[in-house]
């Protein structure tokens, strides 16, 4: 018994000497994102478009469709290495058709088409005026914070904040004349109580009526006199 008392005190001293490793795993969760969006980046993900409308020939429709819709100017001509469907978890593709990922060859041409395709916003390609939205692929984590980014971005222009988002997703806000960069989803909301916690304190300042003073109810010795 006294054995196994000292052992289970020397496992527990060994993990009380465990560093913490949160940060590691953080940073090194970061890294492989990082390095998915990377390696998505002359990647095109095209919405909307019907099924089989490529007519087994993905590659050849998407290097006839995207210089029909985006007006571009390029020194070299456009060229995709491959695409192909995003498979779907809904099995009615006719209301929800598969998205597409198309690879650009050259990266400078894939940002120059998103970059196009964001201003413009959704593309009329058929006769029937079926709406197409070129967008960045992304990876999981990365979409997923930009969905978190939705809430405070309303936040933001109810405040009259100018903002942007960058990639990876970071915040760059320009808040009172001075900009401030590299804000994370995290500090971006923190920033965003503080400021309404400040008003709620002032509303209740300014909401609260005024002290009144009191008229002082001691006597002086004048006063004392005089009753007398």
């Amino acid at each position: 018994m006294q054995t196994i008392n000292s052992r289970i005190t020397d496992i527990e001293s060994h993990l009380d000497k465990t560093p913490d490793t949160s940060h590691d795993i953080w940073y090194v969760q970061q890294k492989m994102t990082d390095i998915e969006d990377r390696s998505r980046r002359n990647n095109l993900k095209i919405i909307g478009h019907l099924e089989q409308i490529e007519k087994d020939d993905m590659l050849g429709f998407v290097t006839n469709l995207i210089p029909t819709l985006i007006n571009i100017t390029v020194t070299v001509p456009l060229e995709f290495q491959r695409a192909h469907c995003i498979s779907s978890r809904t099995s009615d593709r006719s209301t929800n058709p598969r998205h597409t990922l198309a690879c650009c060859l050259r990266h400078q041409q894939a940002r120059q088409i998103i970059t196009v395709a964001r201003k413009h916003g959704p593309y009329a390609y058929d006769k029937e005026k079926k709406q197409v939205i070129i967008t960045a692929d992304f990876s999981a984590p990365t979409n997923l914070k930009k969905k978190q980014f939705l809430h405070l971005r309303s936040r933001l222009k109810k405040r009259d904040i100018k903002y942007g988002l960058l990639e990876p997703p970071t915040v760059i806000v320009t808040f009172q004349g001075k900009t401030k960069e590299n804000f994370d989803l995290h500090n971006l909301e923190s920033f965003l109580n503080d400021l309404d916690n400040k008003d709620s304190e002032m509303e209740q300042k300014s909401s609260s009526p005024p002290r009144i003073k009191e008229p002082s109810t001691s006597t002086t010795p004048d006063d004392a006199d005089q009753e007398e």
